[in-house]
């Protein structure tokens, strides 16, 4: 069970124990208020080995958009060290998809 799906059903039993479920869609758009606000100020940083074109970075937004739920304002760092690919860092989030990453997972594991 996700944290989410946990947390949801702590505040239905809660409200339900209380004979407050008509504050049900109040308690809501209070959280929904409140994830909004957390992510007003979140940036996504993408780095990436050479300047991403306008239908690149398109494609991020859509695909953060669609994974983590909203629009974020996209900063695209350079690191040609990165070979080809791109790292993805969103607060505490961090993908790594590119070819310097993998080839140092490769070398860790062959180092084992």
């Amino acid at each position: 069970m996700t944290s989410a799906k946990r947390l949801a059903e702590t505040i239905v039993s809660y409200l339900r124990a209380r004979g407050e479920l008509s504050l049900l869609p109040e308690v809501v758009k209070s959280l929904e208020g409140a994830a909004r606000a957390a992510r007003a100020g979140t940036r996504v940083t993408v780095t990436s080995a050479y300047k991403l074109s306008a239908p690149e970075l398109k494609d991020l937004e859509t695909y953060v958009m669609r994974t983590m739920g909203g629009t974020y304002p996209i900063e695209n760092v350079v690191d040609p060290s990165l070979v080809a690919g791109f790292t993805l860092q969103m607060g505490d989030t961090f993908i790594d998809a590119s070819t310097r990453g993998r080839l140092e997972a490769l070398s860790s594991e062959l180092a084992k």
